[in-house]
């Protein structure tokens, strides 16, 4: 749940990549603070920092969803489709070790009664 080494740099930069997908289709850059924008903003964070990640997957997609239905440009549309399927794969994947998650939940191992060391 929480691969360290070369494969937690890459969900390190998979969250990174996803976390700036809002922003970067222009769905945190209005003017006004809208509530769609600090969500946006919000989300990214989270991603960024590996909190909740699986939970702020689920909300970027929804809010991708969103955009999609406003969407009118094509490349905008591939690149919402694209990062909502990223944003999928590292909810399925999980955080990776460089998160707060693992450091909230931590590794367990779940000792059967009965077994021996």
């Amino acid at each position: 749940m929480f691969p360290q080494g070369w494969p937690g740099v890459g969900l390190l930069l998979l969250r990174a990549a996803v976390a700036t997908g809002l922003p970067a289709q222009g769905l945190g850059t209005s003017e006004a603070l809208s509530p769609l924008t600090l969500a946006a903003w919000a989300i990214g964070a989270m991603l960024v920092l590996g909190v909740f990640t699986p939970w702020a997957c689920v909300s970027y997609c929804a809010m991708a969803i969103v955009a999609l239905s406003q969407a009118g440009n094509d490349d905008l549309t591939l690149l919402l489709v694209l990062t909502g399927l990223c944003a999928v794969a590292l909810a399925l994947l999980g955080p990776g070790a460089y998160s707060i998650d693992a450091w909230m939940f931590g590794r367990r191992e779940l000792r059967l009664p009965g077994e021996r060391d």
